[in-house]
């Protein structure tokens, strides 16, 4: 299961050029049997001071025996996730 989170936020203006300048990131993050912690990890990613159209999260769980894929799915659709 991947599960992609991207912010959807404005910039203040004055901060734009120099956030224009950042290259883009992708942060990718295994996880296996995480459900106790993957949604306070998740939410902390989109909670980053980095522009929305330079940051992609990508979740990849496999094999997981917990609710990890499930909380996660949950945590995506949250608007302090995607906001």
């Amino acid at each position: 299961m991947l599960v992609r989170l991207s912010r959807t936020s404005q910039e203040e203006t004055s901060n734009e050029q120099n956030m224009a300048e950042l290259p883009s990131i992708t942060v990718l993050m295994p996880a296996y049997n995480e459900a106790q912690w993957v949604a306070e990890k998740l939410r902390n990613l989109a909670a980053l001071d980095y522009p929305q159209d330079k940051l992609e999260v990508v979740l990849a769980c496999d094999g997981c025996t917990d609710n990890t894929a499930d909380i996660a799915r949950a945590t995506a659709q949250e608007p302090c996730v995607l906001a």
